[in-house]
């Protein structure tokens, strides 16, 4: 990404009001984005190269949880950028 681009991001949420918080924090970050309120949205807006970060809540109905992480990363969907390193983190590590 050169100094001029703005770091895109995709928030992942099926609850409104946590989709809201988290993209205005983004946009006050300098983040520009977009927000899905289901995993089979997200697919849908899933283009290579198009999203610096995606933020998921892992417990939503549908396609959400390893299923959506094991989805995102494979070769098909993401090209080459699918073997860079990702980080995955979760509330639920703290239980």
């Amino acid at each position: 990404m050169s100094e001029a681009q703005v770091p895109t991001a995709l928030v992942v949420d099926c609850d409104l009001g946590g989709r809201a918080i988290l993209r205005a924090l983004l946009q006050r970050a300098g983040c520009a984005g977009a927000v899905a309120g289901s995993g089979e949205v997200a697919l849908g807006c899933f283009r290579p190269g198009t999203f610096d970060v995606v933020s998921m809540d892992m417990l939503m109905p549908g396609i959400g949880d390893v299923s959506m992480v094991e989805i995102c990363f494979t070769d098909a969907l993401f090209g080459p950028a699918a073997r860079e390193p990702a980080g995955v983190h979760s509330a639920l590590e703290r239980r």
